[in-house]
């Protein structure tokens, strides 16, 4: 079956991010994996991505390729690849990929011009989708490099042709053709005997009416008539309603927090949103955790809760854990990056989403988390 790309400005060579959503992202005119311009995601404690609705019908797949790299000597952060899929009204049908690269695995773009190449596969679209939704997104993680992004295209392999369409009407009657030759007349009667000549009777009555003959055949149809004069054109019909579109909201904290090891999950970052009833939410979310360990010759472990709340009420969490043991006796310092991706609709009105973080475990003596930041796209 043919592959069609179906992502616009893929290349960047229009040297603008149109028809990308982005934040803390730019056009890059000094390094490209091929052409003249790259997408640029922004490094450091700041949360960066680019992403692009796609057509696509239920069950089609991605084939989802793009080139990265980084610029300069600091590690690169976490580039997060992500797929969506939505019906025609925005309304969220599932998720086709999420899929994370490793930090500080990325080449240097400005030292030697070395890119790496990514290609992932979605599941196949639901019943009911229309489109999808591809971000590219650079965690936010102090000491990191800016990212370089180029050549992003998703191929559809093209579905069966659809049935035949239904038989158009009619077209209108041509005109009666001319009427046919009249037939021939009946056979005469025998004439009677001449009687003697009398006197001039009454006149009789009329005798009856012959069969009627055969209707000939169907003469040739005439010569179309001239066209008449094209008609003034009708008034302007009325402007359609405004369609639909999406809100992004964000916000991120550095400044370290204390998290009590063994207590409930605690609050670390809140992020108010304003829902119609209708709108679908896509939130991404993500926390570095600090833990340190005793200074013990004996098994570390520890386990992180990380959950998203609705106005206080986790809707998704997920764990991270680790049994370690030291071989001699120091304190160490461990860092865990835990992130999620939700997408959530919730009812009318005001709304609130947080990150709530808890830390507990076996021979470790401190927790914190430092750099945390919450997106949320809202599409009406």
């Amino acid at each position: 079956m043919p592959l069609n790309n179906v992502v616009v400005n893929g290349g960047f060579e229009t040297g603008t991010l149109d028809p990308w959503l982005s934040l803390n992202a730019s056009i890059n005119s000094e390094h490209s994996h091929s052409g003249f311009f790259s997408a640029q995601l922004n490094g450091g404690g700041s949360n960066s991505f680019i992403s692009q609705f796609i057509p696509i019908t239920a069950g089609e797949k991605l084939e989802l390729l793009f080139s990265v790299a980084k610029i300069g000597d600091l590690p690169n952060p976490i580039v997060s690849t992500s797929v969506a899929y939505y019906d025609s009204a925005f309304n969220f049908l599932g998720i086709g990929l999420i899929v994370n690269n490793i930090s500080s695995r990325l080449p240097d773009a400005a030292t030697d011009d070395t890119w790496l190449e990514v290609y992932n596969v979605t599941t196949p679209a639901p019943a009911g989708t229309t489109q999808a939704l591809i971000t590219i997104n650079g965690l936010p993680q102090a000491g990191t490099a800016d990212v370089l992004v180029d050549d992003v295209e998703a191929l559809v392999v093209s579905g069966a042709t659809g049935a035949t369409g239904a038989t158009g009407a009619t077209g209108a009657t041509g005109a009666t053709g001319a009427t046919g030759a009249t037939g021939a007349t009946g056979a005469t009667g025998a004439t009677g005997a001449t009687g003697a000549t009398g006197a001039t009777g009454a006149t009789g009555a009329t005798g009856a009416t012959g069969a009627t003959g055969a209707t000939g055949a169907t003469g040739a149809t005439g010569a179309t008539g001239v066209t008449g004069a094209t008609g003034a054109t009708g008034a302007t019909g009325a402007t359609g309603a405004t369609g639909s579109g999406s809100l992004l909201s964000s916000t991120d904290a550095v400044a370290a927090q204390i998290i009590t090891i063994g207590d409930p999950p605690a609050t670390v970052l809140s992020l108010g949103v304003v829902a119609t009833g209708t709108d679908s939410f896509k939130i991404d979310s993500m926390v570095e955790v600090e833990i340190v360990s005793g200074a013990v010759i004996n098994a570390v472990e520890y386990t992180i809760t990380y959950q998203l709340l609705l106005d206080g009420t986790p809707i998704a969490t997920i764990t991270r854990e680790d049994n370690s043991a030291q071989s001699i006796a120091i304190a160490r310092t461990i860092i865990e990056i835990p992130n999620m991706t939700w997408v959530d609709t919730p009812g009318a009105g005001a709304h609130t989403y947080s990150i709530a973080i808890a830390v507990n475990g076996t021979n470790i003596t401190d927790a914190q988390v430092n750099i945390r930041a919450l997106n949320v796209i809202q599409f009406t």
